[in-house]
């Protein structure tokens, strides 16, 4: 959220209780500066609140129940994740993201369907391929951006948690 204009993008799309999560407590730190900017130079409400917590995506049991987000957005998280391991283990640890993301959508909203939406440049299939069996391609849109300037393609994953519990 922090490197980017999320807050405003998130605030058009009506979203209220924002959580925002970073493993790391200087980004936390450096997101909550931001957004203090960006209230002062109005480009986002005064009232806008985003609770910022250091946390591991791989397991929010302490900070959220089951069932109870509306939807959950990523930016390079993922991309981070299976980067950093150079012995297989980002594949183990996506696959814990993702469920993590399942346990806390809440798939009984009635506003929308629950999503966990990731932009990523790992493309569809390397997303399929590490998340098997898990994500089903049924429970997968994804949009291919070209990026002028960019080496690669960016990739918004749409994953939508089933109706019914699968895990």
């Amino acid at each position: 959220v922090c490197s980017s204009d999320l807050e405003k993008l998130v605030e058009i799309c009506g979203y209220e209780n924002l959580n925002a999560v970073d493993l790391s407590d200087s980004a936390i730190r450096q997101c909550q500066d931001r957004l203090r900017q960006k209230k002062e130079k109005g480009f986002i409400k005064k009232d806008a609140e985003i609770n910022y917590q250091v946390a591991d995506v791989r397991s929010m049991s302490s900070l959220f129940a089951n069932n109870s987000v509306e939807g959950i957005f990523e930016k390079g998280t993922l991309d981070a994740i299976m980067s950093s391991s150079e012995d297989g283990s980002g594949v183990e640890d996506i696959k814990d993201v993702y469920l993590e993301a399942m346990r806390i959508l809440d798939h009984t909203s009635t506003r929308n369907s629950p999503v966990f939406i990731a932009i990523s440049n790992m493309p569809e299939q390397i997303l399929l391929s590490a998340l098997n069996p898990l994500l089903l391609p049924e429970y997968l849109k994804t949009i291919t951006i070209e990026a002028k300037g960019y080496n690669g393609n960016v990739y918004v994953h749409i994953m939508q948690k089933p109706k019914e519990e699968m895990y």
